[in-house]
């Protein structure tokens, strides 16, 4: 991952452009677990899906309720 970094922000020298495209390519479809932190910090990694999970849900359930609040009835 470390090295994936390294060639895509330019540190390493010996990469070449089609490398470094290469790395960040790779890192994007990585996403969040291509970062640092998730590295550093596995247990927040989980944590912080966990969080966006339960804020998505609550949101789906506003919004369902919304829905249902304006419809009209017979």
């Amino acid at each position: 991952m470390r090295a994936l970094q390294r060639i895509a922000i330019g540190h390493d020298t010996t990469a070449t452009a089609r490398d470094q495209l290469a790395a960040l390519k790779e890192l994007l479809k990585l996403g969040f677990r291509g970062t640092t932190s998730y590295l550093e910090r596995p247990a927040e990694a989980d944590l912080t899906l966990r969080s966006h999970a339960v804020h998505e849900a609550k949101r789906r359930r506003d919004l369902e309720r919304q829905e249902e609040s304006l419809e009209i009835t017979d």
